[in-house]
C-alpha cells in the first residue's frame, strides 16, 4: 500500500472516529465531565505508553539513533524559537486578550494529542519515539512562555511541571529501557502495547466532542482565518522548505 493510500485511509479513520466523539457529544454520551476524565487518561497513562512502548522496539542503539534523537530535539528548538519570536510580531494588531490566546497556539502545538496517533499509525511505533523527544522543547515552552502570556510563572514550579510531565517521564523511562537493554516479562510488554493501541481512538473521541460544542460561526472570524492559514498552511510549508533544503534526514 502507498503512502498516499495510507494517508488517505487514516484520514477516513480519523474522519469516522472524530464523527462517532460528535454524535456521542450530541447525544449527551459524553459529557464534559467525561471529557474531562478521557482527556487526564489520555495524557497520563495512554500517551505515556505509547511513547514507552516506541523506546522498546528493539533498535539498535548507536550514534545513528542517538544523532537523530538530537536533531529531533534541536529542529524542535529552533522551530519553537521561531515560533516564539513570530508570533509577537504576527498578533500584535489584536486585543491583548485575543492576541495571547493566538501567540500560544502559535508556540505550543497539539502535535501529541494529535500528532502521536497519526505517527503511530502511518509509520508505527518506532517512529513514535522520535516524536516523543521532538515533543520535549515543546513541553518546556508551554510550561514557561505559554503559561506566562496567562498568568506570572514561578520559573521553580514551572521546572518541576516540566520534569513531572507524563510525556517527559516516559520518554526517560523509554530512554533507561532502550540504554539498558532491560527486557520485560511478555505480558508486561503486552499490557503496555494494549493500552497504546487505544491512543487514536480515545484522542479522536475526544476532539470530536469538543468540535460538538463550537459556535461555527466564530471559524469564519478574520483572525481565526488568519490564524488557521498561518498556523496550519503557511508556517509548516516552510518548515518543509527549509528541512528540504539542509537536507535533513528523513
Amino acid at each position: 500500500m502507498s503512502l498516499f493510500t495510507q494517508m488517505i485511509q487514516l484520514q477516513m479513520q480519523i474522519l469516522l472516529m472524530l464523527s462517532i466523539g460528535f454524535f456521542l457529544r450530541k447525544q449527551k454520551i459524553v459529557t464534559p465531565e467525561i471529557r474531562k476524565g478521557l482527556s487526564t487518561l489520555l495524557i497520563n497513562v495512554v500517551l505515556p505508553c505509547t511513547v514507552i512502548i516506541s523506546f522498546m522496539n528493539d533498535s539498535v542503539v548507536n550514534s545513528d539513533l542517538l544523532m537523530t534523537c538530537f536533531i529531533a530535539v534541536l529542529i524542535s528548538a529552533i522551530i519553537q524559537t521561531v515560533s516564539i519570536i513570530a508570533s509577537k510580531f504576527l498578533f500584535q494588531k489584536y486585543e491583548k486578550t485575543d492576541a495571547n490566546v493566538l501567540r500560544y497556539g502559535m508556540i505550543v502545538s497539539n502535535s501529541a494529542f494529535i500528532g502521536i496517533p497519526i505517527i503511530q499509525s502511518i509509520y508505527g511505533s518506532g517512529a513514535v519515539m522520535f516524536t516523543s523527544v521532538f515533543q520535549i522543547p515543546i513541553i518546556v515552552t508551554m510550561w514557561t512562555i505559554g503559561l506566562a502570556l496567562f498568568k506570572p510563572i514561578d520559573h521553580r514550579h514551572a521546572l518541576k511541571s516540566v520534569i513531572k510531565n507524563p510525556s517527559v517521564v516516559a520518554v526517560m523511562i523509554g530512554f533507561v529501557i532502550m540504554l539498558t537493554g532491560i527486557k520485560f516479562p511478555l505480558f508486561i510488554t503486552k499490557t503496555i502495547s494494549s493500552i497504546a493501541s487505544c491512543t487514536t481512538a480515545i484522542s479522536m473521541f475526544v476532539v470530536g466532542s469538543i468540535l460538538a460544542e463550537i459556535e461555527w460561526n466564530n471559524l469564519f472570524e478574520k483572525k481565526v482565518l488568519f490564524y488557521c492559514a498561518i498556523r496550519l498552511i503557511i508556517y509548516p510549508f516552510l518548515v518543509f522548505i527549509a528541512l528540504t533544503f539542509l537536507n535533513v534526514p528523513t
